[in-house]
């Protein structure tokens, strides 16, 4: 999870942005942990990043696919299917979890306004961008990221 919080911190930092409305002072972003679900594409769970403020209370999360793509099963079987990203009202998305009795997580992250809005809007412009489609090859294994760190004794 650490991970994927950080790739999607990096792109927000790095992506094009496009305008997006200022966010209030107050507003928070956490992340939100899903347990796994019944069903086989539920099996490892879900996470969402909630930007709540006193104007909007919106998730965004990314791993949704549309079942009516041609050739959905085979792009699927063959890790060649387009994902996408979703934006739901928060009290949606949880009622929706709560009804598939799923655990629920909400991690408050300690950002600051410029970290915030930069979040925001990196989401808002993928998003706006065809719901953020973009292909998920689950056959390609992924390197870790190399961190160095001098330590120092105390």
């Amino acid at each position: 999870m650490r991970l994927f919080l950080y790739v999607v911190f990096l792109l927000s930092t790095t992506a094009g942005l496009s305008q997006s409305m200022p966010l209030p002072e107050d507003t928070t972003v956490s992340v939100i942990t899903f347990g796994p679900g019944s069903n086989l594409n539920d099996a490892f769970g879900h996470n969402a990043i909630r930007i709540k403020s006193r104007v909007a209370d919106i998730a965004y999360d990314f791993g949704r696919y549309n079942f009516d793509d041609p050739n959905f099963y085979l792009d699927f079987a063959r890790g060649k299917l387009n994902y996408l990203q979703g934006k739901s009202n928060y009290k949606s998305l949880i009622t929706f979890y709560i009804s598939e009795n799923r655990t629920i997580k909400e991690q408050q992250l300690r950002l600051s306004q410029a970290e915030t809005q930069q979040l925001y809007n990196y989401l808002e412009a993928n998003y706006k961008k065809n719901q953020g489609a973009y292909l998920y090859d689950f056959f390609t294994i992924i390197v870790p990221l190399k961190l160095e760190m001098s330590l120092k004794p105390l």
